[in-house]
């Protein structure tokens, strides 16, 4: 996913904002990122349903391949 760096880095940073608020609120109840900008929520559903559908239509990545930046 993410045509060039300055996507997948927008992709990661919104994953992992998203990843650390569901550890929050596990833990503490509360999600401190999605409170402050309620369409962060709405773009990590986005990521998900592309990466399920990518999934779906072209099977599981090798992830030495993601890992080692082939494109």
């Amino acid at each position: 996913m993410g045509t060039n760096f300055e996507e997948r880095r927008e992709y990661f940073d919104t994953l992992r904002l998203i990843y650390q608020d569901a550890s929050s609120v596990i833990h503490a109840g509360k999600a401190k990122h999605i409170a402050k900008d309620r369409g962060l929520l709405d773009r990590g559903r986005e990521l998900c349903r592309q990466a399920i559908r990518m999934t779906l239509e072209h099977g599981r990545p090798d992830w030495r391949d993601v890992v080692l930046g082939k494109t």
